[in-house]
């Protein structure tokens, strides 16, 4: 499942229009991140629990990076008035904000009253990600690419990087750097330390 989660924010990135999803796409990724969480606490070996924590902070990140370039679309799309090809829970979201950009248009216009009273602000809780990524404690170097490395990867402290290319400077966490002059990609350097 990571791998096709992974596909698929990377498809999303890259393209203009709404990368196609299987129906059951975000129910399968929330029982996948439900097992990864249930088993970063109950897995017998603290090792293994580590990873499946990190798999699930990592995961996460990704999902919900992932969930807000499909609302993104969604609602560029509702604004053009384009219909698009999505999940039901997508169909859903864009049904709404299509019908409330009309009735803000027509309020607007003067065709329609708008009398009902403004809504509370929206106060969002801080997601399960977000507060891992502010746990990470993550070491940064200077790096000169040797040669392009057009992929994006996602850093240590889950953010994304790149593309690269041949000559570039970046300063990116130690762990990707040290992964990344392995391979002979980059050659680390010096600067301040």
């Amino acid at each position: 499942m990571r791998e096709e989660i992974i596909f698929t924010w990377q498809r999303e990135r890259r393209e203009d229009g709404l990368v196609p999803v299987r129906e059951d796409f975000f129910t399968t990724v929330q029982r996948y991140l439900l097992h990864l969480e249930t088993m970063s606490r109950e897995d017998d070996n603290p090792v293994a629990r580590q990873i499946f924590k990190k798999l699930y902070t990592r995961t996460s990140y990704l999902v919900n990076d992932l969930i807000d370039l499909r609302a993104k679309k969604i609602f560029l799309a509702a604004l053009n008035d384009t219909e698009v090809n999505v999940t039901s829970e997508e169909k859903n979201l864009f049904t709404k904000i299509h019908s409330s950009l009309l009735r803000h248009r027509r309020v607007l216009l003067g065709i329609e009253v708008d009398d009902e009273p403004a809504p509370e602000p929206i106060v969002e809780p801080k997601l399960v990600a977000e507060e891992a990524a502010d746990e990470l404690e993550v070491e940064y170097c200077t790096v000169e690419f040797l040669e392009n490395e057009l992929e994006v990867s996602l850093g240590t402290d889950l953010l994304s990087y790149g593309p690269f290319y041949k000559g570039d400077f970046a300063v990116i966490p130690v762990d990707n750097a040290s992964e990344l002059e392995k391979r002979n990609k980059v050659r680390i350097l010096n600067i301040g330390n």
